[in-house]
């Protein structure tokens, strides 16, 4: 059952489709036949989406009982010190494969890849069959939520080579490849996935890290996965390789992802991701630590967790991982309701993010990995504390360095240059649908746009404060004190400082933060 909410913004209506009640997935470590004969009666849990290695009884009871599960593979060589890297023990079954023989291979290779492959339908395993997707009598069924894992190493431990993360990222696509043939396209894959892999990470020595580089995906797609037939996603201005969970989508290998990061809330919270293409609505939940996140310090108030899910592809929209030390009455007194609120973010948001793990461009929002004529559904989040009366907005710029076109002569004119602000603040570089951010008062509020894509947005602030008035911009170069006066606070989320010079340098005078809702 969903409820239709209506939002107006601008004259236009957004359109969203709510659930009434949320499920929650809990991704298991340890399956019991203790947690499987509770999870089988418990009436409080019923909704719970519940995943894991499940051997074939555990699972076969619980979907007879109504559950819905998501199976992960044991795989071999899935241990840290060699990385979770299968790919040896398949790479010579990919380059076998041509047009006719797709589907035996695949079966092949997740045979290979496991350590529990099918036997025969009384015991298949950890194996899945096509008709696992039917649900049973009373609703229940399986989809495939594999436990998707890199460990490339610590600051302590020597990284992996290149050549063997090319290898860890190869066997996964492969793996996934192989299940979508052997299911089939309407069976459901939602990977848990590591962040070691959504990363797309590259370790340096000491505290010396670089940042989506690592693997280039494309290359893979071209070279040795070749004959998986997939499509390769274009390269953005910056040249990283996108995220492979896009790659992954764009392809129809699976149906969505489950961040394993563990944070509270936001994709990619803790650490800088690889791009995600914006433009693919590509469904995602966020999985927490009960113990790390939840069970040491309880939140007051539900917690948001970021998901989002266009056309219900998902069978869930937030997760919770109980580890092996997790007791049975952590889990039995588990009540997602109490911890949980969902709350819908499109991809585009960290995809918008990137620009931001560099210092150069840590205030610039980049939106042309979308068409021009693309629109995103924006909720501006607004907070202030502050002394001085200001407003804000968004201008366009060409590059990250903040670089502004004059409207009259085409040139491009650069932060630092006489005539910066006015040709930054021209009717043509206003951004219109961000334009005008203030609060009277102290407080917060919320307003809901959109936005075309095709465009690099940076910030800017008008202090209107009689005796103080003035106009700064984030970088620093423009700003008469040649201070910075915008901070990036988290994805999407810039705090101003009003007062020439810096100030107290808390940057809460204007918080504004941007949550993407929809890409149309």
């Amino acid at each position: 059952m969903y409820l239709i909410v209506v939002l107006a913004s601008h004259g236009s209506y957004l359109l969203f489709l709510k659930p009434f009640s949320m499920a929650a997935g809990y991704f298991i470590e340890n399956v019991t036949s203790d947690l499987v004969k509770w999870f089988a009666d418990a009436a409080h849990s019923k909704d719970a989406v519940l995943m894991g290695e499940f051997s074939y009884p555990y699972r076969s009871e619980l979907v007879g009982k109504g559950r819905v599960i998501g199976q992960s593979y044991a795989l071999y060589r899935n241990r840290v010190s060699e990385y979770y890297n299968f790919w040896p023990l398949i790479c010579q079954k990919v380059k076998l494969i041509n047009a006719s023989n797709k589907k035996d291979i695949a079966q092949e290779v997740l045979d290979a890849a496991m350590i529990y492959p099918y036997v025969n339908q009384k015991d298949p395993g950890d194996a899945l069959v096509s008709a696992d997707r039917l649900p049973s009598s009373s609703g229940g069924y399986l989809f495939w939520s594999q436990d998707i894992e890199f460990f490339p190493g610590s600051l302590d431990q020597a990284p992996p080579s290149q050549s063997v993360a090319n290898e860890v990222f190869s066997g996964i696509i492969a793996l996934l490849w192989a299940g979508r043939q052997v299911l089939g396209k309407d069976f459901k894959i939602v990977p848990v996935v590591g962040s070691g892999v959504l990363q797309n990470r590259k370790y340096g020595a000491g505290s010396d890290q670089s940042w989506g580089s690592f693997v280039d995906i494309e290359s893979l797609l071209s070279g040795v996965l070749k004959p998986l037939g997939l499509v390769s996603i274009p390269k953005p201005p910056s040249g990283v390789s996108p995220n492979l969970m896009s790659t992954l989508f764009r392809n129809g290998i699976i149906d969505g992802f489950i961040d394993q990061g563990y944070s509270k809330t936001y994709l990619g919270h803790l650490q800088p991701m690889a791009p995600f293409h914006p433009g693919l609505n590509l469904p995602y939940a966020i999985q927490v630590d009960f113990l790390k996140t939840l069970g040491s310090s309880p939140p007051s108030d539900p917690i948001e967790m970021d998901f989002y899910d266009r056309y219900a592809r998902l069978p869930l929209d937030s997760a919770v991982h109980f580890s092996g030390s997790t007791g049975f009455a952590d889990i039995e007194s588990f009540d997602p309701v109490k911890y949980f609120n969902p709350t819908p973010q499109n991809v585009l948001s960290h995809a918008a993010a990137l620009p931001q793990t560099d210092s150069i461009a840590s205030h610039v929002i980049d939106l042309t990995s979308l068409a021009s004529d693309q629109v995103t559904a924006l909720r501006i989040q607004l907070r202030r504390e502050a002394s001085f009366r200001s407003v804000s907005g968004f201008y366009r710029v060409v590059n990250v360095e903040g670089a502004v076109q004059d409207p009259l002569t085409g040139e491009l004119v650069l932060p630092g240059e006489s005539s910066y602000s006015g040709v930054a603040l021209s009717s043509s570089n206003l951004i219109a649908n961000a334009l005008g951010l203030h609060l009277n008062r102290n407080g917060a509020t919320t307003l809901d746009t959109e936005l075309y894509g095709g465009v690099m947005m940076a910030p800017f602030a008008k202090i209107l404060e009689p005796g103080h008035e003035n106009i700064f911009f984030s970088f620093a170069a423009a700003n008469g004190d040649r201070f910075s006066h915008f901070k990036a606070l988290s994805p999407n989320s810039f705090g101003m400082e009003d007062v020439y010079g810096g100030g107290d340098n808390d940057f809460n005078d204007l918080e504004i933060s941007f949550r993407f809702l929809e890409v149309s």
